[in-house]
């Protein structure tokens, strides 16, 4: 059986993002904390799944559903500190696909 045809399925966006830290923030150290901060702000029920596609030199791209885009952007702004290490979280821009994403914020392709 075939999946869902494209007019069906759940639109995604990446998000394509930058820390300012001290130190090299790790990827699963980011999860953790982006984890941590959705379901302080929004519980288990308005939680935002999302995935880390990339994160290296402290620049990453997470991929979100769209209806959680701003959910997702909320929290990654008002992460402040991880695990000790002051961060400043920016946001680069926002695409509806990887390669875009990766060509326009992070300089590659």
């Amino acid at each position: 059986m075939k999946g869902l045809p494209p007019a069906l399925k759940e639109k995604k966006r990446y998000i394509a993002m930058k820390f300012i830290a001290d130190r090299e923030i790790s990827k699963e150290e980011l999860y953790e904390k982006l984890k941590e901060y959705l379901l302080e702000l929004y519980g288990e029920f308005g939680y935002a799944n999302f995935r880390i596609i990339q994160f290296k030199d402290n620049k990453g791209i997470i991929s979100v559903k769209l209806r959680d885009l701003e959910k997702t952007k909320n929290a990654i702004t008002l992460i402040s500190d991880v695990n000790g290490t002051k961060v400043v979280p920016l946001i680069l821009g926002v695409s509806g696909t990887i390669r875009s994403c990766r060509k326009k914020y992070l300089g590659g392709d």
